[in-house]
């Protein structure tokens, strides 16, 4: 299993961005503890397997990017059900990876006027 190293870092306006971890398995938790995020950006992280059900806990998060996380036989194939418990989320993008449909919670996100 691998794991990017427990990170926490995070730009001064609450951007975190996760780029070009190509072995990348598995998020870390504690990047889902910070409810302080506002944008997260997953980018080229090719064998990503999943989107962590705890993504739900980022209750300030506004915009959510998933770009190029697609490889051999890529397992990230759905979004979790939590996506709908982020109740400010205003943009939504998935672009270049094996995500095929998105869960009926996604109709609880008042705030979505980006998909």
């Amino acid at each position: 299993m691998n794991k990017i190293p427990e990170i926490g870092e995070f730009n001064y306006y609450g951007v975190f961005q996760i780029y070009d971890y190509r072995d990348i398995e598995y998020l870390p938790e504690n990047v889902f503890n910070d409810l302080s995020i506002r944008k997260l950006s997953i980018a080229d992280c090719y064998k990503l397997k999943e989107l962590p059900e705890s993504v739900g806990n980022l209750s300030y998060l506004t915009e959510l990017e998933i770009k190029g996380c697609i490889g051999d036989l890529s397992d990230f194939t759905k979004v979790p059900d939590s996506i709908g418990k982020l109740k400010r989320l205003e943009s939504l993008t998935i672009v270049g990876t094996a995500i095929q449909s998105l869960p009926n919670s996604i109709g609880n996100l008042e705030n979505l006027t980006y998909l």
